[in-house]
């Protein structure tokens, strides 16, 4: 599987932090969080503009880690659990699945499609009464990118075609 360098940073990072509460393995909850701590803010960002508030969800989900913290001193690589190789194999799904995707890597945004695809992962991915589900953060996604062009349209900043023509790639809203 190929991954961009965002994605490339992501799972990295999400080894990182299973090291840091003494796991041996990197599961689904280190990819979120991960996720959620990426400098990109691509996923965070769409994630709050769905009503969620991540610094809420990364305490949520430090204190749920921290009732499991581990005494693993790790060393070389670590494990994916079941799980977490069963969200990657997802995402690379996630990227051939979007009708004209033609970047041909996994980002950030195809592991998180992937995370939330699955109800049973997810269930402390709240906000309010509702759950963060695999079409709301689709649709979080395809608004993102049009608040982008808007706002970037409207203070007549020109980012690169290719900046948003990539991204609309990613999440397949054209050929």
């Amino acid at each position: 599987m190929k991954f961009t360098d965002s994605a490339q940073r992501v799972i990295a990072l999400s080894r990182e932090l299973a090291i840091s509460y003494g796991h041996d393995y990197i599961d689904i909850i280190h990819l979120v969080l991960a996720l959620l701590k990426d400098k990109e803010e691509t996923v965070p960002t769409i994630i709050t503009n769905l009503g969620v508030d991540t610094v809420q969800l990364q305490a949520q989900i430090h204190d749920f880690i921290s009732t499991s913290r581990g005494s693993a001193v790790v060393k070389g690589s670590l494990p994916l659990t079941k799980r977490a190789e069963s969200v990657l194999k997802d995402a690379k799904r996630q990227m051939d699945e979007l009708p004209t995707n033609k970047i041909g890597k996994i980002d950030n945004i195809h592991i998180m499609l992937a995370i939330v695809k699955n109800p049973k992962e997810t269930t402390w991915i709240q906000f309010g009464d509702e759950r963060l589900t695999y079409d709301l953060f689709l649709n979080g996604c395809k608004s993102y990118v049009a608040q982008r062009e808007i706002y970037y349209h409207l203070v007549t900043v020109k980012k690169p075609k290719s900046f948003f023509y990539q991204l609309k790639k990613l999440i397949g809203l054209i050929d």
